[in-house]
């Protein structure tokens, strides 16, 4: 019976080790003042007017809230836009801007941005060096340009340059992408696909105008 009420505590105490280290964590749902500040400096603000709903990562935590203009992201945090509108970052230290259609969800990095999922506008002005941005299975080199990134629950990825030019960096191999040159990637970038470009499959709201 001992052995039975050992073997049974055991098996608890290793469920919630895997619920806790595996499972999905529930986002908090808290207004966006109790949303906790991360160490260093902001890196993106958001540029919303309206107070917006996002899906936040921060420190490992997960929140949900309604953030207005000025609303600080940090290296390392995840968004989610959980909004109908469109969400709009500026960076705080360069001249560019990232849109996320709804459902579109990016990680900041330092000098560098993952999109996780969902069709994401990018418009840089001005760059510092070069700035990358991370899809699966491939990176895109930017110097200044603006381009559309679509990343598919799939893992299947298109990119549309609307100006200037980005290298795709993929498998040991650099592709220069000119403008207006419109990119279709496999999963996790197994395939590359040149084509003229279909616009009709994005959205031409320009983040630059207001």
């Amino acid at each position: 019976m001992k052995k039975i009420f050992l073997v049974i505590v055991i098996l608890l105490a290793f469920l919630s080790f895997f619920q806790k280290g595996c499972g999905e964590q529930k986002a908090q749902k808290v207004p966006a003042a109790s949303v906790p500040m991360a160490t260093g400096e902001s890196i993106f603000k958001l540029e919303n007017d309206a107070e917006t709903s996002i899906w936040l990562e921060r420190n490992g935590n997960k929140f949900e809230t309604s953030a207005g203009k000025g609303f600080n992201f940090f290296i390392n945090d995840q968004i989610k836009n959980l909004s109908e509108a469109d969400v709009v970052v500026k960076a705080t230290a360069n001249d560019f801007r990232f849109l996320l259609r709804p459902l579109a969800k990016m990680c900041f990095e330092e000098y560098a941005v993952t999109i996780l999922e969902g069709n994401t506008r990018l418009a840089f002005n001005k760059v510092k060096g070069t700035y990358k941005i991370k899809i699966p299975g491939a990176i895109l080199a930017i110097i200044g340009t603006k381009l559309d990134v679509l990343v598919n629950p799939d893992q299947s990825s298109t990119i549309l340059v609307h100006e200037g030019k980005v290298v795709l960096i993929q498998g040991g191999k650099d592709t220069t992408i000119n403008e207006g040159d419109k990119v279709t990637l496999g999963p996790n970038a197994s395939s590359v696909i040149v084509s003229s470009p279909d616009k009709s499959s994005f959205n031409t709201y320009n983040p630059d105008k207001k």
